[in-house]
């Protein structure tokens, strides 16, 4: 099946460096990612770290283990999910594989930030809840998390 892909960006008067001092590390994901309560680091550093990010789904909680694919520092950082759990147990397979990427753009004493997420879908029911439950979500995290990176250098 197609990827389906959420993209929203935003020039943010904050400079790369002090930007990606917030978006580069698991702890400090919560501060700025709408999406995350808690993140922590499972082993290693910078290319090939894995993360766990906890969340809640509704009423249930999620984990979500993750991998560090791309790791360009003040410029661009990826992740892709290894393993899901919802309260515990295996979550639905609704992607076969998702990507969330972070680039950081110089832009005079700004930043053009880009945030990034590509889902491959699992089959037509996995489409169907990525299209309408999973990508309003996204966009609407997304457009939260450039306005809270927004109010780093106030």
């Amino acid at each position: 099946m197609d990827p389906i892909s959420v993209r929203r960006e935003k020039l943010i008067v904050v400079p790369v460096d002090v930007l990606w001092q917030i978006v580069e590390g698991a702890s400090t994901l919560p501060s700025w990612l709408p999406l995350c309560e808690r993140c922590e680091v499972v082993t290693g550093e910078g290319f090939g770290r894995r993360q766990r990010m906890y969340a809640r789904w509704g009423r249930k909680s999620v984990e979500i283990d993750q991998e560090i694919v791309e790791y360009i520092p003040n410029s661009r950082l990826s992740w892709t999910h290894t393993d899901e759990r919802i309260d515990g147990r295996p979550a639905p397979k609704i992607s076969t594989a998702v990507r969330l990427t972070i680039e950081l753009h110089a832009a005079g004493a700004g930043t053009r930030v880009v945030l990034s997420s590509r889902n491959v879908p699992a089959g037509l029911v996995g489409a169907l809840v990525l299209r309408f439950v999973a990508v309003p979500r996204i966009q609407r995290a997304f457009d939260r998390a450039l306005e809270n990176l927004s109010g780093c250098g106030t």
